[in-house]
Parts: structure tokens; C-alpha cells; sequence
């Protein structure tokens, strides 16, 4: 609890301004917490012993709470138990299985038993962390969300620029040469897909706060949006992210796609109502969103402005209420990005996470200077 509570500390204020509360809390759980126990039966075997049969239980989790003596390497262990045929014994199939049934049949009741402390007391590390971490977190996103809704930025600038070309989270360079140094690739593909995010988000508030200058870039059609945006991802992303892509059962508006990792797929909509929307994401969840996917994208262009919260709120009731959407991850502040943890592939333990983007476009007064 110690480690995760001082983890916690030093998370810095830009990871707090970006990320989802539950996902720091979960990162931390994963890392500090309890872990539940779970013995793979199905990958018993018996190594070669003289005179007694040796059972090993591949397990992960704190196997220590079962109270068997077991083998570790990292995070791997392995159950160990001994059959000792008495002397002189005739050892049968039968007697062999009878006595296997015993140790799992034990061993079961055992693991069923540790599981249930183990997520009683997951639940109570979670609500200790989330004590010292939410009132940090929401100050954090509540003087952001301030200094945004200011249009104060957080660094010094040199000057105005329309659209932002470079990705805040990582450049593909630097991904490159993580990689080359060993780091996991699916976090470098989860890093990609933020980056993603981030720069759609300063792309949206850019075209927000220039409007006559985005009125004669873009004309206001989605198809034009789409390829101005994807013209700025590819400035960032060397060429990777492409339009108009075939995956699935249809052609996606972006893809990200590295190292053969699809890292992030996103659709471009032009805002026509619920109805529309939830259609929207039902083609994007159904027909783009393949089962090795996790990071999924809704930009979404508003040209109401004047009607922009209300119909940003039912984007979100939309979105929130879809058959495939199983949980809200973070509706804290709905005008900047709202994610949600979807079912893409329809396996129900492979969810995606869906963000999505609304896009408020606010055509110039006659006469005013771009």
C-alpha cells in the first residue's frame, strides 16, 4: 500500500490533466495491489521423479495465500505437490486420478477462498489510493479545464499558429527508438493512440479559435475536415496515418497502423443528430473495430454553436446508452474528449476504449478580419 500511495505522489500534473482517474487507479492496482489467484488446471504436468509423482500447477497472482509450496521465476510460479505410493503398492489410473481429484478439489476450494479476501481487499486498496489521488486529479482538471475555457496556455508561445503539427504525447522517432530499447510494444501502441487523441483535440480547438482562417482551409464539408486532419496527423506521424483505409468490413476514415499493430482507428462526423450518431458508432464498433484493437476514435464536428453544449450532451447520452458501451471511463469534461469502454470484436473480455471528440465550428461575422 506504501509503494502504490508514494507512486501515487509523484504522478506528474501533465499524466493527470490527460488521464482517466479509474486508469491511474487501475495502473496502480496492477502494480501495488493485491492480485488475485488463478491456477491454470488445464496446463498440469508431471515432471520425471523416482519413486513418487511430482504435479506441477502453472498459477500467477499471490499464490503464497493458497499455503502450497510452490516455484517462482518473476511473475510466473508453479503449484507443487507430491503422490507417494506406499510400498510394495500396486498404483492404478484410477488411483492415480483419485488422488489428483483430491489435491485439485482442495486446491479449488482453496483458490475460491484466497480470491474472495484478495477482492475485498482490492476494493479497500482502491478506495485508500483514490482518497489521496481524486482531490489531486480533479484540481488538476478543474484549473486546466479553467485555463482552456480562457484559452490561457500552459507554456509560452511565439506567435499564433492555426493548426498544431506535432504530437504532445511522443514522436514516432522517439517510439522507434523505445522500441529498439526493449520497451513493450503494445505500451508504445497505447502511447501512439494518445498522441492520436491529443493532437485531434488541439486540431479541434484550433479550428474553433480561428474561425475565419478555418472557414477558408477546410469549406466545412466532412470529407475536407477529414483530410486537413489527416494532412496534421501525418506531420506528426511520418506518413502512417492514412484515410479512406480498408479494415474489417469497410474502409476507416484514420488509421494509425505501426509496426503492423493497427494502434488506432477514428471516424470523422458531421453532426445530424442521436440517431445519426449512434449509427455512427455502431459502423465504427461493428465493422472497423477488429478483435486486437483497443483504442478506437469518435471527432465529431458540431456547426451549432449556439446549441453546442446541448447537443454535446447528447452526443454523450448517445454514446453512453449505445448495447455496445459497458462503462462510462471518464464524462468529466464532455466539450473536451468523453471515453468509454466499449465492446468492438464482441468478445467480452477484449473491450475497446472509445473517445470521443466533438469539434464546435463557428462560421466568422461579415466582415471580420481572419
Amino acid at each position: 500500500m506504501q509503494d502504490a500511495l508514494h507512486e501515487a505522489r509523484k504522478i506528474s500534473e501533465e499524466t493527470l490533466a490527460e488521464e482517466p482517474l479509474d486508469a491511474l487507479l487501475q495502473a496502480l492496482l496492477d502494480q501495488h495491489g493485491p492480485r488475485l489467484v488463478e491456477v491454470a488446471f488445464d496446463r498440469r504436468y508431471s515432471p520425471p521423479r523416482q519413486g513418487h509423482i511430482a504435479l506441477r500447477y502453472p498459477a500467477t497472482g499471490d499464490v503464497g495465500r493458497l499455503g502450497h509450496g510452490y516455484l517462482s521465476s518473476g511473475d510466473q510460479h508453479e503449484l507443487s505437490f507430491t503422490l507417494t505410493p506406499k510400498p510394495g503398492a500396486v498404483l492404478t489410473a484410477a488411483d492415480l486420478q483419485s488422488g489428483i481429484d483430491a489435491i485439485e478439489s482442495r486446491l479449488r476450494e482453496q483458490q475460491d477462498e484466497a480470491n474472495e479476501a484478495i477482492a475485498r481487499e482490492q476494493i479497500e486498496f482502491a478506495e485508500a489510493v483514490r482518497e489521496k489521488l481524486e482531490p489531486r486529479w480533479q484540481m488538476t482538471r478543474m484549473l486546466r479545464g479553467a485555463l482552456a475555457e480562457l484559452a490561457i496556455p500552459l507554456a509560452p508561445t511565439p506567435g499564433p499558429a492555426l493548426v498544431p503539427v506535432h504530437a504532445r504525447h511522443l514522436s514516432l522517432t522517439a517510439v522507434t527508438a523505445a522500441a529498439g530499447d526493449g520497451t513493450p510494444e503494445w505500451a508504445l501502441e497505447e502511447r501512439l493512440a494518445d498522441g492520436v487523441v491529443a493532437t485531434i483535440g488541439a486540431f479541434g480547438r484550433s479550428l474553433e479559435r480561428s474561425p475565419a482562417a478555418a472557414s477558408r482551409l477546410v469549406g466545412g464539408d466532412e470529407e475536407t475536415l477529414r483530410d486537413v486532419l489527416l494532412c496534421v496527423l501525418n506531420g506528426s506521424y511520418e506518413g502512417l496515418v492514412t484515410g479512406e483505409t480498408f479494415i474489417g468490413d469497410g474502409k476507416s476514415d484514420l488509421l494509425l497502423r505501426w509496426r503492423d499493430r493497427d494502434a488506432f482507428v477514428g471516424e470523422c462526423k458531421m453532426w445530424s443528430g442521436s440517431k445519426a450518431l449512434e449509427a455512427g458508432v455502431e459502423q465504427l464498433l461493428s465493422r472497423y473495430t477488429l478483435w486486437r484493437q483497443a483504442r478506437v476514435a469518435l471527432v465529431v464536428f458540431f456547426d451549432q454553436p449556439s446549441d453546442a453544449t446541448t447537443l454535446i450532451e447528447r452526443a454523450c447520452t448517445a454514446i453512453r446508452e449505445h448495447p455496445r458501451t459497458r462503462r462510462v471511463i471518464d464524462e468529466s469534461e464532455p466539450a473536451r474528449r468523453s471515453d468509454y469502454e466499449v465492446s468492438g470484436s464482441g468478445d467480452e473480455r477484449r473491450p475497446a476504449r472509445l473517445t470521443f471528440l466533438p469539434v464546435v465550428l463557428r462560421h466568422p461575422l461579415p466582415g471580420a478580419a481572419a
